[in-house]
């Protein structure tokens, strides 16, 4: 009876998806995500738009890094 219950599969730890801001594609758990927005969120580089990048998947994050007209680009220099 004690192996059945060994082998069986149970749930450790449960936690929410995180869905992606722009596509809506979970990408981590609402816990991590929340714990890497408080850690930054007063860095001075994730202010704006590049903390609201944080909350999205890694697709749009280069998307939307690559569509906006502020960023500085390597061909710019």
């Amino acid at each position: 009876m004690l192996s059945d219950e060994r082998k069986a599969a149970r749930v450790l730890n449960e936690t929410q998806p995180y869905a992606c801001v722009r596509c809506g594609k979970p990408f981590g758990t609402l816990l991590a995500i929340e714990a890497m927005l408080g850690k930054l969120a007063g860095h001075s580089m994730f202010q704006g738009a590049a903390l609201e990048r944080l909350k999205m998947c890694g697709d749009c994050r280069v998307i939307d890094i690559y569509s906006a007209d502020n960023e500085t680009r390597i061909t710019d220099l």
